[in-house]
């Protein structure tokens, strides 16, 4: 009798074992039919100008996910972030609808091996809560990124008489630690180790034995990995 039962009750441990071993599940997927009724039709611009530069994040929508109020996280969409509009995008078969304002909390682009990824809520000069930046490292000092992008109409052509639109890209430096967010004013080895409590001959080191471009993100959050280890 028991020794019929044995291959059941092993079966049975494996599965619990198994079980146990498994990561946890995440939070429920929301889907597009969902998504529909906190998100709004975004009909692009057509413009009679020529227009240089764009107000995405990335040239093109690559897929990503989106965190909402309650916890909850979406299908993978392919999306990107307006970021002149502040706000994430996402196609719906031909359309390109937009999240409304208050809606999300977080968001992810998977840009090839690379996550990009996106919170708002801090606040400092220069920073609204409702603005989002994009996190740069995890640990005791959150490197936080804020990408802009500013339109300039009827912008002279050197050596033409015509004019053209412009999107002009810009980012802002900013860190997060114990409970406060400062802006780094310059983005340079001397401004961020002025800015960091670390040694600036650490960091100073780290950028050229790594050849960091500091106008790179990725090379930034190299470096804020980088400190969060020596801290």
């Amino acid at each position: 009798m028991h020794t019929l039962n044995l291959p059941r009750i092993l079966l049975s441990a494996l599965f619990i074992v198994s079980v146990t071993l498994l990561p946890a599940v995440a939070q429920s997927q929301i889907s597009k039919e969902d998504l529909r009724d906190m998100s709004r039709n975004v009909i692009p611009e057509t413009r009679t100008t020529e227009t240089i530069g764009t107000p995405y994040l990335l040239d093109d929508f690559q897929n990503g996910v989106v965190t909402l109020q309650d916890g909850n996280v979406t299908e993978t969409l392919t999306m990107n972030f307006n970021v002149y509009e502040n706000r994430v995008e996402y196609a719906d078969g031909q359309s390109i609808l937009a999240f409304l304002g208050d809606e999300i909390t977080s968001f992810e682009i998977f840009d090839g091996p690379n996550i990009l990824t996106f919170k708002k809520g801090f606040e400092a000069r220069g920073l609204e809560k409702h603005e989002f930046v994009q996190v740069l490292s995890e640990g005791p000092s959150l490197g936080l990124l804020k990408h802009d992008i500013t339109f300039q109409q009827n912008v002279p052509t050197y050596g033409s008489a015509t004019q053209r639109d412009e999107f002009i890209t810009n980012m802002r430096l900013f860190f997060y630690e114990n409970g406060e967010t400062e802006r780094i004013r310059r983005i340079s080895e001397r401004g961020i180790s002025g800015s960091l409590n670390a040694n600036r001959n650490e960091l100073r080191n780290f950028i050229t034995d790594n050849n960091l471009d500091l106008d790179n993100p990725y090379d930034l959050r190299q470096l804020f990995e980088f400190y969060n280890q020596i801290k």
